[in-house]
């Protein structure tokens, strides 16, 4: 396997760049909304017009397949710009709110200012869906963005960097940094208003503890461990296809990947024949269904996973336990026989490894999916979408779908994000917008009065006024 080797950003740089976006967002923050949008129309148009370029870079230096890429990255970057065009201005647009009879004579209203500099940390999974969605929620707020993209894919942050330039986002509005963990720290050091992070929940939990020590906001994108739930009712087939390309989608490597499958005892036969099926039916290589894995640290894990399982009684229906060696391909594989001490129903595996187990009643199928640090996504397939509700909301999930799998995080319209160890925060859909807001109240007074009642001085009977009013109003 190769070495890697990556682009440093020189610390007195990232200083400078901090300065240069504190200023950048002094102009951006007034620029109209309307003139961002602007800009983000000409983002759009410039990555279409770029399709294959993009299509090529994040097949080479992601190992993604082609499919893949255009999906999974492309697509939710393009649906993201078309939905913000349509929906930001009215989405941040200053909004009426009551005021109460006992602040007589007053008005009220929410708007959304901007923070000023937000730093994005993006993933190597999904650059573009990961990491270029936050940075356009936060510009088209009025932020400067800092964008500490993934060492694993320079190639890919130095063709954004390009992107936006070239779609004529002022100087200092959108900056790069590269580098690893040194850069990310110093980063986090210069202070910026707030972060966004994608990544694991263990260098998650390390963001967070250094942003505390300057009360920095953050929104944490972390790991997932997603249940998929086939009660006895299901569309079969619908639903093992579903399983299979939920589990191998990117060779495993997302964050609401199908990680933990329960299937309802009473189909299990019958569903098992038919994952097996489809899964032997997929083809490796880039212009296939499965590309080889994108990075040595996760190859390993999946291989650590897998290996543990067989270990502990595991049967393995596809694929095999892969040899060490240069090769990054993993084949996809069916596993059965599975218990919940094992690593891969416990710890994220983010490979093509799919665990499947029973159940006989919804309760313990709710029981099972809960049994876990995270709570990112989750599906249930059945035919009985009142019961399949009834057990959505009882899933330790910040996201959930019914009779379909990963597929909601593309919906621009939900906001997305996990609970527990999948972390906290909200993107996506008019949340998406307003995290990157400092979401300010005001409250205007006419001012005629001199005094209100309940100021200063006090006269002998204010207190029995208030009581009566008290009284009157809340008995």
């Amino acid at each position: 396997m190769d070495i890697v080797t990556f682009r440093r950003t020189d610390l007195k740089d990232i200083e400078q760049k901090m300065i240069a976006s504190r200023n950048a967002s002094l102009q951006w923050r007034n620029t109209p909304i309307s003139t961002r949008l602007n800009h983000m129309k000409a983002l759009r148009k410039r990555i279409v017009a770029e399709m294959d370029e993009w299509t090529e870079l994040l097949v080479k230096h992601g190992n993604k397949t082609a499919s893949d890429a255009l999906s999974g990255d492309l697509f939710s970057v393009l649906d993201a710009l078309s939905y913000y065009e349509k929906h930001a201005e009215k989405i941040l647009k200053k909004k009426k709110k009551k005021t109460p009879l006992h602040l007589f004579g007053g008005r009220s209203f929410v708007s959304y200012e901007p923070l000023g500099v937000v730093m994005v940390f993006a993933p190597w999974n999904f650059p573009l869906q990961l990491g270029l969605i936050p940075v356009i929620s936060a510009l088209i707020s009025g932020n400067a963005v800092i964008m500490k993209g993934s060492e694993k894919l320079d190639p890919v942050n130095e063709k954004l960097e390009t992107l936006l330039a070239e779609a004529g986002f002022p100087e200092g509005v959108f900056q790069v940094i590269y580098g690893s963990k040194e850069e990310a720290q110093y980063a986090i050091g210069q202070k910026p208003d707030k972060i966004f992070f994608t990544g694991s929940s263990s260098v998650g939990k390390a963001v967070l503890k250094q942003a505390s020590q300057y009360v920095i906001p953050c929104d944490m994108e972390l790991s997932g461990k997603d249940p998929m739930i086939v009660l006895e009712d299901a569309n079969i087939e619908r639903a093992a296809r579903a399983a299979v390309w939920g589990a191998f989608m990117n060779s495993g490597q997302v964050c609401v990947s199908v990680e933990r499958l329960y299937v309802h005892r009473s189909i299990y036969h019958s569903f098992l024949e038919k994952v097996i099926h489809f899964t032997k039916e997929l083809k490796q290589g880039p212009e296939a269904d499965l590309n080889q894995m994108a990075t040595e640290q996760n190859w390993l894990t999946a291989r650590e996973h897998l290996e543990d399982a067989l270990e502990k009684g595991a049967e393995m229906h596809t694929g095999f336990l892969p040899s060490q060696g240069r090769s990054l391909h993993f084949p996809p594989v069916i596993l059965t026989g599975i218990t919940n001490e094992m690593k891969l129903m416990q710890e994220e595996t983010f490979g093509p490894l799919l665990p499947i187990m029973t159940f006989e009643t919804e309760e313990e199928a709710v029981k099972l999916a809960n049994d876990s640090s995270y709570g990112l996504n989750a599906s249930i397939f059945s035919r009985d979408l009142q019961r399949a509700e009834r057990i959505a909301v009882q899933l330790d999930s910040g996201s959930c779908t019914i009779n379909d799998v990963l597929r909601n995080i593309s919906n621009m319209h939900l906001p997305f994000g996990g609970v527990k160890m999948s972390g906290f925060g909200r993107y996506h859909g008019k949340e998406g917008l307003q995290a990157f807001c400092n979401i300010k109240s005001t409250m205007i007074h006419k001012g005629r009065r001199n005094k209100e009642i309940n100021w200063f001085p006090y006269r002998s009977d204010t207190a029995e006024w208030l009581k009566k009013g008290l009284i009157w109003k809340y008995k």
